[in-house]
């Protein structure tokens, strides 16, 4: 989801081969879908009282919300809450890297 964002994060590899293969992988994998988020949503509340950023907390409501499996992220605060966004929705959230093991395997 939201290929376009992650597409930025992705082209920020140093590594010219991962790139490719990631770029790949964002082309197979990644939905460009619209969500709106009301800001009175209860889960978005509860995802900023874990200290996360409205367009993060936004972003993980809107995965949520077309039933995205996981999320590809290079955001080292996502990456680190992981665990706990999960609890709260089910989602997977993954580096690009650990994105493409885990869908290799």
């Amino acid at each position: 989801m939201f290929a376009g964002i992650l597409r930025v994060e992705v082209e920020a590899c140093a590594d010219q081969e991962r790139r490719g293969i990631l770029l790949s992988l964002i082309e197979d994998l990644c939905l460009e879908q619209r969500v709106v988020v009301d800001r009175s949503d209860q889960m978005l509340g509860v995802l900023q009282s874990m200290h996360l950023s409205l367009p993060d907390a936004v972003h993980i409501v809107s995965a949520f919300k077309i039933g995205a499996d996981i999320i590809i992220t290079c955001d080292k605060q996502l990456l680190k809450m992981g665990g706990k966004i999960k609890l709260l929705t089910k989602l997977s959230v993954m580096s690009p890297l650990q994105a493409l093991a885990e869908l290799s395997s």
